[in-house]
């Protein structure tokens, strides 16, 4: 960094990633491997780290001359990882020489990395990390349509893994045509046990884990004697969630599902169990993943006697 050279003047001018990169050379390296590093830990978290890399109050900074130094440095990093990772969204990636590889790359991996772990399965992101690193996916349309390719219609929020764990508490949870039981997987990583069944009528599409139970969900209700009920994207029209209704135990239903009425659930029996109050959850909604699919949350609750 050249003497008399006002580094934060100059970032305040907004200089092109072409700029910065030939100006500090040895930062875009950095920067770089920072990059290729969450690229082979398929890291959302990483990449995040990278964006909004900040001091920490309890971080050792060094004073003084050197201390300011370091601190203008790690604003020169900051600035270069935010345009590089903003040329993926404008598709500027074909013109940018020794850069696009590395941004190509990262394209790919946060598709892929974002909301699937190295094995590929199903990971619960926060929305912090979905919010920055969602707008930057290229092809959103195509990536959305591969995932239902495979039978996953949405996905689901730490948060909204959080949020519905509240709501479980301790009390005996069922999720009915559980699917590769994702959900499941999250509320037991979150310390709360549920039973997961499916009659696994969808062997073609969806592979299904050791953990769920081959079971008609009206079976597994008598079997179990839930007092809350999880099902996520159940079939339009389905025969089976009439049985939640009519089961005695439960006290909460919670469907996961679309907004449009033709696409999930079987409405006629939503309107057709009056022993239940029917929530439209918009909070929760927003905590289903992505947005543009358009979810909807339903929670039914028992009414008092």
């Amino acid at each position: 960094m050249k003497e008399g050279f006002d580094v934060r003047a100059w970032l305040g001018s907004r200089p092109d990633l072409q700029s910065m990169r030939s100006r500090f050379p040895d930062e875009w390296a950095r920067v770089e491997n920072d990059m290729a590093t969450a690229i082979v830990e398929r890291s959302a978290e990483r990449l995040d780290e990278i964006l909004v890399r900040r001091e920490t109050a309890t971080s050792a900074r060094p004073a003084g001359r050197k201390g300011r130094k370091e601190e203008t440095l790690r604003l020169v990093r900051q600035r270069m990882a935010i345009l590089a990772i903003q040329r993926i969204g404008t598709d500027a990636v074909t013109q940018g020489g020794g850069a696009s590889s590395t941004i190509g790359r990262m394209s790919a991996a946060v598709a892929s990395g974002l909301l699937r772990d190295g094995d590929g399965n199903k990971k619960p992101v926060s929305i912090r990390v979905f919010r920055l690193a969602w707008p930057f996916v290229r092809d959103k349309g195509a990536f959305l349509s591969r995932e239902q390719a495979r039978g996953t219609y949405c996905f689901l929020s730490r948060e909204f893994v959080d949020a519905v764990a509240r709501m479980v508490g301790g009390r005996r949870c069922l999720e009915i045509a559980a699917g590769d039981g994702t959900l499941t997987r999250f509320l037991a990583g979150a310390g709360v046990p549920v039973v997961a069944v499916d009659d696994m009528s969808w062997g073609h599409e969806i592979r299904y884990p050791d953990f769920v139970g081959k079971m008609d969900a009206r079976e597994a209700l008598k079997v179990h004697a839930p007092e809350v009920v999880i099902c996520s994207w159940p079939p339009p029209g389905n025969p089976f969630e009439a049985a939640v209704f009519e089961t005695p135990s439960v006290q909460t239903y919670v469907v996961v599902g679309s907004r449009y009425a033709f696409a999930t659930g079987a409405r006629e029996a939503y309107r057709a169990a009056p022993d239940f109050s029917c929530e439209t959850a918009v909070d929760l909604a927003r905590l289903v993943l992505p947005p543009e699919a358009g979810h909807e949350v339903l929670v039914f609750r028992r009414r008092s006697e």
